[in-house]
């Protein structure tokens, strides 16, 4: 069982505040995570156990595909040369919804060209889990992550391999909703795996999983 001296140890880079107290006195007696979410909780990741990896796997709430993206040209012509390269597949999300741009204006990136290994290393749910925490200075260029239980993978990857982010034990979950609420980051932890719709092959290749055309 976990001693006090281990818990506190895990939790060296968080003051020894009554909420983690709490979580101190819950881990004491059992093996499981204490979470205390948010008030108010604009997004949600979650934690699931993962084979290849002695710990929880987080992932976030986003879009488990690729939305659309606006045509080169049309960017090109609305925003003037060289905007295309400039902006970001976030900004082509909130173009779109601001009503800038048409469907007609738009294109779906898929497997086979080069939008969509972008879109997986920065706004799939598990790379995207890496960037909204090291944003909040959590890891992995963070303060101490090691000190909060995080363990990060492939950050800076060359080969191809896709960034995640483990929780690496029951207490580090609890750690880490803490560590979020101090924050006042508004994200709720859930420790439950997250599931995904079932996409065919043909359809990954074709649409990237965007099955609904967003």
């Amino acid at each position: 069982m976990l001693s006090r001296r281990d818990f506190l140890r895990g939790a060296s880079a968080l003051a020894l505040t009554p909420q983690v107290e709490r979580i101190l006195e819950h881990h004491l007696r059992h093996e499981a995570p204490l979470l205390v979410p948010p008030p108010t909780a604009k997004r949600v990741i979650y934690m699931h156990r993962d084979p290849d990896h002695p710990g929880f796997r987080i992932v976030t709430d986003a879009l488990p595909f690729p939305r659309r993206l606006v045509k080169f040209d049309v960017i090109e012509e609305a925003l003037g040369e060289g905007s295309f390269r400039k902006l970001t597949q976030r900004d082509h999300w909130r173009l779109i919804d601001e009503g800038r741009f048409s469907r007609d204006d738009t294109f779906q990136p898929s497997v086979a060209d080069g939008y969509y290994p972008v879109w997986a290393a920065n706004y799939s749910p598990d790379s995207e889990a890496v960037w909204l925490l090291e944003a909040l200075g959590l890891g992995p260029d963070g303060t101490e992550p090691e000190g909060r239980g995080l363990a990060f993978r492939n950050c800076e990857d060359d080969f191809g391999a896709m960034p995640a982010v483990y929780c690496e034990t029951p207490e580090a979950v609890s750690l880490l909703q803490v560590a979020l609420n101090e924050k006042s980051a508004g994200i709720e932890v859930r420790f439950e795996e997250r599931t995904f719709p079932e996409v065919s092959w043909d359809q990954l290749l074709r649409t990237g999983g965007n099955l609904a055309g967003l």
